[in-house]
């Protein structure tokens, strides 16, 4: 079975990112029929209402091959939680064990703390939960779809845990384009 990455973007007064996921599909139209609305289940409960989910561009992992996909969706995120979000910067990790074993899988999650979910550094139980539900979520529905997410050695996610302790991952930054002489 073909690999499909999903990269999801976001968007925040505060800047922009995105997260990407690799799973299997038959096709680039079956991917994008049952995967955008996994992939936004997932992640809506999971970002403040003041982030945006812009867009879902669905693509093949195959060298050469330019089919892709990219689904508007300019929906706001709906976690219950209306403190003041933490810095960028501030980000919760979630690790995925993968069957088999080995490296987990990792996602670096933000646009979610707030400061009503952390307290010295560590993140509530109540939002850990609530990571671990989402995720899991998404990788049982996956895989009753018959589009396993996996990381990209082809080995697929099994678990997902969440870390309680706040993860400090930098945004990236513009390159700077070297002036002509």
């Amino acid at each position: 079975m073909p690999d499909f990455f999903a990269q999801t973007y976001k968007s925040h007064p505060a800047g922009k990112w995105s997260n990407v996921y690799r799973f299997g599909a038959a096709t680039l139209a079956e991917a994008q029929a049952d995967m955008v609305d996994v992939l936004e289940d997932l992640e809506l409960p999971l970002l403040h209402s003041a982030v945006t989910l812009d867009a879902i561009r669905i693509s093949s992992v195959a060298p050469g091959d330019d089919v892709f996909a990219i689904i508007p969706l300019g929906v706001a995120g709906t976690s219950s939680d209306s403190g003041d979000l933490l810095p960028f910067w501030n980000c919760a990790r979630v690790d995925m064990s993968v069957i088999g074993g080995g490296r987990p899988s990792r996602k670096w999650w933000k646009g979610f703390l707030t400061e009503s979910l952390v307290t010295a550094m560590e993140i509530t139980s109540g939002a850990v939960g609530l990571l671990n539900t989402q995720f899991n979520a998404a990788i049982f529905t996956a895989n009753d779809l018959g589009h396993a997410f996996h990381d990209p050695d082809g080995q697929d996610w099994d678990v997902a845990v969440a870390q309680a302790t706040v993860a400090m991952r930098q945004m990236h930054r513009k390159r700077r384009r070297t002036p002509a002489p």
